[in-house]
């Protein structure tokens, strides 16, 4: 299963795929892509809001289709 972990520069550990005693592996889901974001804005705090709407539309973009 996929993970993801972002770093800082000197390797300590800002966020990741953890939520709880899970790994959200890649964010399908709508809390996982919830927590995804979450991380993303943990990590990035300068991130703005239409950068969080740009990544969720190329997230949908790469998502696997259900049949």
């Amino acid at each position: 299963m996929p993970v993801f972990v972002i770093l800082e520069a000197g390797g300590k550990v800002l966020a990741d795929s953890g939520d709880g005693d899970k790994n959200i592996g890649f964010p399908y889901e709508p809390h996982e892509i919830e927590h995804y974001f979450a991380a993303l804005k943990t990590a990035c705090p300068k991130l703005s809001e239409s950068d969080v709407e740009l990544l969720r539309e190329k997230l949908k973009d790469v998502r696997p289709k259900k049949d």
